[in-house]
């Protein structure tokens, strides 16, 4: 299972997420989140040697990227075309289904080549994890995830976490004691369930 902090602005948030155990470091690339970064940030934790996604919520975005991701998590409704054009290009492909506005099933079948799936859900995956909707499918799930439901959320062995806004003290700050404590309830679950 991976673990990707997302909604990051800045070098050091970044930095400070991928010391306290981040797989992947997410960026925004929408301009009206207030969580939208720069280029040049993803840039520069690139060269750091850190694992980036880039979040598009456009296909014109997509398609003027330089590609210096590892991972293009795609927040908009796609066929399997867009995901070979990713591929080709030597990324990784997230593909997001919105729980609740999308039939899953139907979804999922069309997003088959993509490297992750994830089920987002807002205000709260965790709500809704126990659905007979995700059962047989491998996923990663996104949507106020916290230190408080994180162990609901990894019975269901996803292959990826996604967190961001519960990790914050402003949007697009990130908080280190909200960092440290949602990766402490990670080793608890891992130490409980081994």
């Amino acid at each position: 299972m991976k673990v990707k902090i997302c909604g990051i602005t800045n070098v050091e948030d970044a930095m400070m997420a991928y010391e306290a155990g981040a797989d992947i470091i997410g960026f925004v690339f929408d301009q009206k989140s207030p969580r939208h970064a720069d280029y040049e940030v993803l840039r520069q934790a690139s060269r750091a040697g850190l694992t980036i996604s880039a979040v598009y919520t456009d296909i014109s975005s997509i398609y003027s990227s330089e590609m210096m991701e590892d991972y293009v998590q795609i927040h908009f409704p796609h066929d399997d075309s867009l995901i070979d054009y990713v591929h080709e290009r030597g990324g990784r492909v997230i593909s997001v289904i919105r729980y609740g506005l999308e039939d899953l099933s139907k979804i999922y079948a069309d997003y088959k080549k993509a490297d992750i799936i994830m089920v987002e859900r807002k205000p709260k995956i965790s709500e809704v994890i126990d659905s007979d909707d995700f059962d047989g499918k491998k996923l990663g799930f996104a949507g106020g995830i916290d230190q408080n439901d994180v162990h609901m959320i990894l019975r269901r062995n996803p292959l990826l976490i996604d967190v961001s806004s519960s990790l914050e003290y402003a949007p697009g700050r990130k908080d280190r004691h909200k960092i440290m404590d949602f990766f402490e309830a990670l080793g608890e679950y891992y130490e409980d369930h081994r």
